[in-house]
């Protein structure tokens, strides 16, 4: 698995919290992973000034990068999934 955009504060089953802390702005996102599902969750916590102005320049650019961290999740858990004829085997020994 390639290295996490945001330093790796807590994992518990299926779901990562990622953050980091700035001066200016606090940011958690949190990637559920399920059987059937990826969800991403982002909360950001502004300080002062300087964090609404960090936060209003990232706004526009925020749908595709969590596209993206979306996209890239999708293809590891596809990628580390069984194939079709390893799950055969399982069901039919």
């Amino acid at each position: 698995m390639r290295r996490a955009p945001f330093p790796v504060l807590a994992r518990r089953g299926g779901e990562t919290l990622f953050g980091k802390d700035a001066g200016h702005l606090d940011f958690r996102a949190s990637l559920l992973v399920t059987d059937d599902h990826i969800t991403l969750g982002t909360v950001v916590r502004i300080h002062h000034r300087g964090g609404r102005l960090h936060r209003a320049a990232l706004r526009r650019l925020h749908p595709f990068a969590a596209r993206g961290v979306l996209r890239r999740a999708h293809r590891e858990v596809a990628l580390s999934a069984p194939t079709a004829g390893e799950r055969w085997w399982t069901h039919h020994p």
